[in-house]
């Protein structure tokens, strides 16, 4: 845990995009969200979406639909920041508390999500196509890490009945 917690500070001080993807469940209903920060950890970019509810949608969905906002997030700063050169490259990393979402991601096969995970993976290819390295990484849950703390916050939020999302 805390050498992930490391790591994770570690990818995120090196990468000139750093944005955190998670998800809560509240009365019934799953919510998404993504944040991102600058070096200062000022939000710079959020977003919250309302998975659906907890009947029809798992928590594996919901995290793998923020981690898809979250590659659309890095999409849009890089279009709309000056371009900037960190190592030569432009560093974008995703910070996500699902192990299960991201090995999901790294190995498809038959899991479920699969036309979500599709989505990230094409998401994913766009965003490398423009000359952003992408960087998916794991970080622990609840280990008052600002961004993580943000995301989770934002997701609560989220799990409400009036955001939605397109893949119903």
């Amino acid at each position: 845990r805390e050498t992930a917690i490391e790591r994770a500070e570690t990818v995120g001080s090196t990468s000139t995009i750093v944005v955190y993807s998670d998800d809560s469940g509240c009365e019934g209903y799953l919510g998404a969200a993504t944040v991102a920060l600058d070096k200062d950890l000022q939000a710079v970019e959020s977003k919250q979406i309302q998975v659906g509810p907890m009947d029809r949608w798992s928590v594996h969905v919901a995290e793998l639909i923020g981690i898809f906002y979250a590659v659309s997030t890095v999409f849009k700063i890089s279009h709309q920041w000056p371009s900037t050169e960190h190592n030569g490259t432009t560093t974008a990393t995703i910070l996500c508390d699902s192990k299960t979402a991201l090995q999901a991601i790294e190995n498809p096969g038959n899991k479920s999500g699969q036309r979500i995970i599709h989505a990230i993976l094409q998401a994913a290819a766009k965003v490398q196509a423009n000359g952003i390295a992408l960087r998916l990484q794991w970080i622990p849950g609840h280990c008052d890490d600002p961004g993580n703390d943000a995301a989770d916050r934002l997701a609560k939020d989220a799990a409400t009945p009036s955001k939605t999302h397109p893949f119903r």
